[in-house]
């Protein structure tokens, strides 16, 4: 990481004979509407430890440094403030730099304990991640080691944090989280298949939020040090779990039939890992069942029609309106569990067939949001 670090510092040393352009703002916020960098500042008011991004004093090997500088255009009791808040602004993106670095070594090794082949670049695997790099990144005691203000010129400032502090803080982080994982793992042993599967869901989340923290861990002290992925450990039991489970579909509702209803819920459990799914009009001794109940109204033009006109084509008005309105189930084989999620859809067109149609895939997605919310409780990458 020193070389990283180092081929900043030497750009930064080729643009200072004369240190033009002073940062006018601080990071992260527009400019200021008519402000202007100064034009140049003399090396003489240029502290030694912003020329050489404070290495002589905190060599990158053992701190997280960071340099910032505000010039004369930021209000004079806002210089002091802005130029630290830069410096930190400047160790969180060579963290972000470095973490990127760490995610590409870990999925290419993915690719090859995978299929026993190198990785032809990262495309070849799937980089997972639960937010942003850095947003499990909490620095403390970020105050300036050193700090110059010239009247005129502007503020400098230097940040210097111990790279054992910032580790022992995520390894803390990362401990917890492993905690939270390991809990949610053994509710799915100890679980009827439905309660295991939404256990599954979380330990898939804090899984994927433990590798975000090893990640940092490892742009912090260094790729070797990262834990090993727990999304992969995670994986591996999801497999496992899915593989023997059974789910069945089925529907209630005339108008609704199991095979157009759930047809991207089927989709996404396919996609997600479940191995042995089917439909049917009334499910039998599986582990899951899925089930939709919905009522179906139809209006045609501004008022609702009369019960008896209630399958008619005409469109009072030029336009037609489906409403659809129910509950998608989850229920064990034995009905011992039963989690169930209110859907609602509607579909507006000129004729009532086409409004049918619009109302259906609504309703498919409803569905299929619903059956996510219940068996899955997120995604396989944690997201």
């Amino acid at each position: 990481m020193a070389g990283r670090f180092g081929s900043s510092i030497a750009a930064r040393q080729r643009m200072l004979p004369t240190v033009a352009a002073l940062a006018v703002g601080c990071a992260g916020a527009p400019p200021r509407q008519g402000a202007a960098p100064l034009a140049s500042v003399a090396q003489a008011d240029v502290p030694p430890w912003y020329r050489d991004g404070g290495q002589a004093d905190y060599p990158s090997d053992t701190y997280l440094v960071g340099v910032g500088a505000c010039g004369a255009s930021t209000p004079r009791t806002e210089r002091a403030a802005c130029a630290a808040q830069q410096a930190v602004d400047q160790i969180v993106l060579r963290v972000r730099a470095n973490v990127t670095a760490v995610r590409e070594r870990r999925c290419v090794q993915q690719v090859q304990l995978t299929t026993g082949q190198a990785a032809r670049g990262t495309s070849s695997c799937e980089m997972t991640s639960s937010g942003t790099s850095t947003g499990s990144l909490e620095l403390a005691n970020t105050s300036p080691v050193a700090q110059h203000c010239t009247d005129g010129v502007g503020c400098f400032a230097l940040v210097a944090l111990p790279r054992s502090d910032v580790a022992a803080r995520l390894h803390r982080t990362w401990d917890a989280r492993r905690g939270e994982t390991d809990a949610a793992l053994q509710q799915i042993v100890a679980s009827d298949p439905v309660t295991g599967l939404a256990a599954l869901g979380r330990a898939t989340q804090l899984a994927a939020q433990q590798d975000d923290i090893a990640d940092l861990i490892g742009a912090v002290e260094g790729q070797a040090a990262a834990p090993a992925s727990a999304v992969a450990t995670v994986r591996s039991r999801r497999t496992a779990m899915l593989d023997h489970i059974q789910v069945c579909f089925s529907s209630a509702a005339r108008d609704w039939p199991a095979e157009a209803a759930f047809n991207l819920a089927i989709r996404s459990l396919g996609t997600s890992g479940f191995r042995h799914i089917r439909t049917a009009t009334a499910c039998p001794a599986t582990d899951v069942r899925v089930s939709l109940s919905a009522n179906t109204r139809e209006i045609a033009g501004p008022t609702s029609l009369p019960a008896g006109l209630a399958g008619a084509d005409v469109a009072l008005g030029g336009v037609v309106t489906i409403e659809v309105s129910g509950e998608v189930t989850v229920s064990t084989s034995d009905a011992s569990l039963r989690r169930a999620v209110p859907m609602s859809a509607r579909g507006v067109a000129e004729s009532a067939e086409r409004a049918r149609r619009e109302a259906a895939v609504e309703v498919a997605e409803q569905v299929d949001r619903a059956v996510q919310q219940l068996l899955l409780g997120g995604r396989e990458d944690g997201r």
